[in-house]
């Protein structure tokens, strides 16, 4: 029985690393892409490294390209990404911090800690780093994506040729322009928000100082109006 016994649990064990070695994907050398659905697919960068949990795909390290045409959730420790519907994203996990460009369709992205979630627009991208001490991970303001950087990065992850790569990127190029603008509308108003609240702090300040002053001034006037009476 001990014989029979050690090897049914060996070939247990050596079946769980299978499952577990199934679930894990790491690109080493080469992309390497991840057939999440009959039409979504995950391409890794080298180095790339992405978990299967369930329902949802974790970048645990690395670069990668998701093209989705389904509905597709992913996460890391400082977000939740999901993708409803169609779309296309670059997903970078470094040390610290994420950072999600949209390349088309809605992304919605909920911060660690949080329970709002936030829409990306196509053509915009969000960085996501360390949880500070609330609990909350860190989110930076939106930004538009840089077209160059862009283009290069996703040149080298996109699964088509060089003529389904073009038509794509004149797709693109509409949203882009498009976030470009919003995105200096975004921060106009950040920055006219911004002088706004400096200037009414500036002004209540001002008000406290003036009125600390008439205070300091009435009880001077009371100390020397006593001491008259006192006379």
């Amino acid at each position: 029985m001990k014989p029979l016994r050690l090897l049914i649990l060996l070939s247990a064990f050596c079946l769980d690393v299978q499952v577990h070695a199934d679930r894990v994907h790491y690109s080493e050398n080469k992309r390497e892409t991840i057939q999440v659905s009959e039409g979504t697919r995950l391409i890794l960068d080298r180095g790339a490294i992405v978990e299967r949990r369930e329902d949802v795909l974790h970048v645990v390290q690395g670069l990668v390209y998701l093209d989705a045409n389904d509905a597709v959730t992913l996460q890391t420790p400082f977000n939740l990404m999901t993708c409803e519907s169609s779309c296309r994203a670059l997903i970078e996990r470094k040390r610290g911090e994420v950072e999600i460009k949209n390349l088309h369709g809605r992304v919605l992205i909920r911060r660690t800690g949080e329970d709002r979630t936030l829409a990306l627009p196509a053509g915009m991208r969000l960085k996501i780093s360390r949880v500070n001490s609330k609990g909350v991970a860190e989110l930076e303001f939106p930004q538009s994506l840089p077209w160059a950087d862009t283009v290069r990065t996703w040149a080298r992850l996109f699964p088509g040729d060089v003529k389904e790569f073009r038509s794509t990127l004149i797709e693109f190029r509409k949203d882009w322009l498009e976030a470009v603008e919003a995105a200096t509308l975004l921060h106009q108003d950040y920055a006219g928000r911004a002088l706004a609240s400096f200037e009414a702090e500036r002004k209540k300040a001002r008000e406290r100082r003036e009125a600390r002053l008439k205070e300091e001034a009435e009880l001077r006037r009371l100390f020397r109006q006593k001491n008259y009476l006192e006379q």
